[in-house]
């Protein structure tokens, strides 16, 4: 595989066959999402109101970081994958469709990083 195809298919700006797998990957990170948002919603709501500091010893947690971690990383990787199909759908022109794929992929993974790294801040600041 070279360079330019191995870089083509990291940005998602390839031939996009197999659309059963791109429909079962949107399936699988909805099932991995609804638990993790009960106990996210429920770790946000019951330290709501308690001020920075409680906030910041619950993410410390080992646990809890990493629940905000995978929550983060699959709730941005799963929006990315339905707007891959808005794009698919509502984007005709090939070089107009490649941009707002690059863009989407760009856009969604570094939501995710920023994320994923302010919960690892909040984690290793112990």
């Amino acid at each position: 595989m070279s360079d330019k195809m191995s870089k083509r298919r990291f940005l998602g700006i390839g031939d996009h066959k197999g659309g059963l797998g791109h429909w079962s990957l949107q399936r699988l990170t909805s099932l991995i999402i609804m638990p993790l948002s009960v106990f996210f919603i429920y770790t946000i709501m019951t330290t709501f109101g308690k001020g920075y500091g409680v906030m910041i010893e619950t993410y410390q947690s080992t646990f809890n970081a990493g629940v905000a971690v995978l929550f983060f990383a699959t709730v941005f990787y799963h929006i990315s994958l339905g707007v891959e199909v808005v794009i698919d759908d509502y984007i005709p022109n090939p070089t107009q469709h490649k941009l707002f794929m690059l863009l989407n992929k760009l856009f969604f993974r570094a939501l995710s990083a920023i994320s994923v790294l302010s919960v690892l801040v909040i984690y290793f600041s112990a």
